[in-house]
């Protein structure tokens, strides 16, 4: 069942018209334009506007049914194979130090658009 169009116009503007996840800007009538659930529907997640977020279709395809910290772990497990999403920061916590490493390794962390910008669904 389609979101109403109210829903929609919100995350959108929750979001500041940008992806949730990569940043990545969005426009409400294009292709690359997706609401996400925060808390998968399958996970018991609702279609209320807490629950939903903006996101581009490839963050929205690569989070799937999972949850934001199973898309940080799948992104981290594909480190150094596949190029993240534009927008995507790879955060390195190494020795009490937040740093931006040159190249990603499974250990790093991403940090995610609505983390940077301090957003909350």
């Amino acid at each position: 069942m389609p979101l109403p169009a109210a829903a929609v116009q919100a995350a959108l503007t929750k979001g500041g018209g940008r992806c949730w996840y990569c940043g990545l800007p969005l426009v409400a009538a294009s292709a690359d334009f997706t609401i996400d659930h925060v808390i998968p529907r399958n996970r018991g997640g609702t279609d209320l506007s807490g629950n939903l977020v903006p996101a581009c279709r490839t963050c929205n395809t690569l989070k799937g049914t999972g949850t934001i910290e199973e898309l940080r772990e799948k992104l981290a497990a594909r480190a150094g194979r596949v190029q993240p999403p534009p927008g995507l920061i790879a955060v390195a916590r190494r020795d009490g130090r937040r740093e931006t490493p040159r190249r990603m390794e499974p250990r790093d962390l991403y940090e995610f658009h609505f983390e940077r910008a301090g957003l909350k669904p």
